[in-house]
């Protein structure tokens, strides 16, 4: 089970932490777990050392 709640900019932003909920390596594209674990180039490396 994937949460958002945890240091992702949509939750930061959400408690006023952040002051965008966009990722920063993917313009306009909000940083939730969904994008950090899957889509994000930043974390391109670690994902395939998963495999």
């Amino acid at each position: 089970m994937l949460s958002d709640d945890g240091c992702f900019r949509v939750y930061l932003h959400w408690l006023k932490h952040e002051n965008t909920p966009d990722c920063p390596a993917c313009c306009r594209t909000p940083e939730d777990a969904k994008h950090v674990l899957f889509h994000c180039p930043w974390f391109g490396q670690e994902r395939g050392s998963l495999n």
